[in-house]
């Protein structure tokens, strides 16, 4: 789904998922929209894709999380895009599977700006030049529950005045 430049293309959510992306080994972009919770539960909710692509997108006051991702082996590329006032994480997930997120603003979210966990194997995160900020638990959590293992690697970000931790570190190994 892609709206070109100047042209509003906007999802209004009463109820459920905004886009809800459910494609064995399918590559997905969603660029240009506006996605607005009035009740609904996550913005973007990803099943299964062998790649997502967000892109200057704008997604707010969703009941659950803005971007939500749980497609093991899936890419996920979030750039200049804004999460905001959702009631849970901006971007979540419990996958392993691999995220680029650059130039996002993720804030004034119900718990984490960003939260990442690795399943069994591995999760991997790359964030540069984004903001996490007045989220109310922690700016940025990665964490590795189970057997997995979770990557971080952070650059020329903000994560300022969240409620909790700036930046959270679970059990596992981790990047810088």
């Amino acid at each position: 789904l892609i709206a070109p430049a100047g042209i509003y293309a906007g999802i209004t959510v009463f109820s459920g998922d905004g886009i809800t992306i459910n494609a064995p080994g399918g590559i997905v972009v969603l660029r240009g929209l506006s996605i607005n919770g009035q009740g609904g539960s996550n913005g973007v909710n990803v099943l299964q894709a062998a790649r997502v692509r967000i892109e200057s997108c704008v997604i707010s006051k969703m009941a659950v999380d803005g971007v939500m991702h749980s497609a093991s082996g899936a890419e996920l590329i979030v750039l200049d895009t804004i999460v905001r006032d959702n009631g849970g994480s901006g971007i979540g997930g419990d996958a392993d599977a691999a995220l680029v997120l650059d130039h996002v603003r993720s804030e004034h979210n119900g718990t984490n700006g960003f939260y990442m966990a690795s399943v069994t194997l591995e999760a991997r995160a790359m964030i540069s030049d984004s903001v996490f900020a007045f989220n109310g638990a922690n700016g940025v959590w990665v964490a590795a529950p189970n057997s997995g293992d979770m990557f971080a690697q952070i650059e020329r970000s903000v994560v300022a005045d969240n409620v909790g931790v700036g930046i959270k570190i679970g059990a596992g190994h981790f990047g810088t």
